[in-house]
């Protein structure tokens, strides 16, 4: 309204916009929010590190990242095996980084921590008032995350059977139904898994499915645990020093007997085992210098215990 100076009304000023327009604007806003909040959900999600770097000196890592790299341009299923902390997701980091989908998302899932209850509104999502106590805003599945990414399984064999069967449909057709939907959605995902068990036996034990396990085997790799790649331990805990040295704002770094011990440590939690012992290591330094006295006490008596060697003491 327009008003004179005594305040009488003098007319009125109206905007008027096509329902066209109107309908359109709103089809955008719903649109654009939509994908913020799948690139937040994305975003929330990713909290591991985005670490792609293969750090090995020796013939058998060579050669495996190689292998990796020749197998990253495909979109074909990849497993990988070796024992706990050898690097499984690291391996399947690379695998994405070095492939088209690079610059699209990769998701990494623990499927052991993933209840069967929640299994199918995890994966594949769900629409709002799906079921009691769903967000009225619906949730964006793994699946859909993933799209034109890659998603990562790890701890495949720890999948119940009810799951890897719903797991199994998708694979197949590449759709799936959000929980509280009628509508299919399809999603463009490369799936790599990994496992320390062998699914071989899970197979004949009809505790893991045939068709699943054949249909996940296509590309399969095998990481070798540390202790089999010596080469690598001196490469590897410089690294992880100079890691924590940037970390920490420090300039510390192994001794030569302290050296010497890790490489003749048998390392039983392989790559991760070192990398939190080298990180203990920078907590408790009382010097520029790590020395054996700044390892934990059960490395050093399960190592002295069982492999005397002249020289080391702490």
């Amino acid at each position: 309204p327009y008003f004179d100076q005594d305040g009488n009304l003098e007319y009125v000023i109206t905007n008027n916009r096509s329902d066209i327009v109107m309908d359109e604007f709103a089809r955008l806003l719903a649109y654009e929010q939509e994908q913020h909040a799948h690139y937040k959900n994305i975003t929330n999600y990713l909290c591991s590190s985005t670490e792609t770097k293969m750090i090995c000196t020796s013939p058998q890592m060579h050669a495996l990242r190689w292998e990796c790299s020749t197998i990253a341009s495909t979109n074909s299923p990849v497993m990988l095996f070796g024992e706990s902390g050898v690097g499984k997701e690291l391996v399947s980091k690379f695998i994405h980084s070095e492939s088209p989908r690079s610059s699209q998302p990769f998701i990494p899932v623990n499927c052991s921590a993933i209840p069967p209850e929640l299994f199918e509104s995890e994966f594949f999502g769900y629409r709002p008032g799906a079921f009691t106590g769903a967000s009225s805003k619906g949730k964006t599945g793994l699946l859909q995350m993933a799209d034109h990414g890659t998603l990562f399984l790890d701890e495949l064999g720890e999948l119940p059977l009810l799951m890897q069967s719903k797991l199994l449909r998708f694979i197949e057709s590449g759709e799936f139904y959000p929980v509280g939907s009628s509508k299919t959605e399809k999603v463009d995902v490369r799936i790599i898994t990994a496992t320390n068990r062998n699914l071989l036996e899970m197979v004949q034990e009809k505790t893991f499915r045939s068709d699943l396990y054949y249909r996940l085997h296509v590309l399969p790799i095998h990481i070798p645990a540390l202790r089999d790649r010596p080469d690598d331990i001196e490469a590897i805990s410089l690294y992880f020093v100079d890691h924590y040295n940037q970390k920490y704002y420090k300039r510390t770094y192994l001794s030569e007997k302290n050296m010497e011990f890790l490489l003749h440590y048998s390392w039983p939690g392989n790559v991760r085992e070192m990398k939190n012992i080298i990180e203990g290591a920078f907590n408790l330094l009382s010097s520029r210098v790590i020395q054996l006295s700044d390892l934990p006490e059960y490395l050093l008596r399960e190592e002295i215990g069982t492999k005397p060697r002249e020289g080391i003491s702490t």
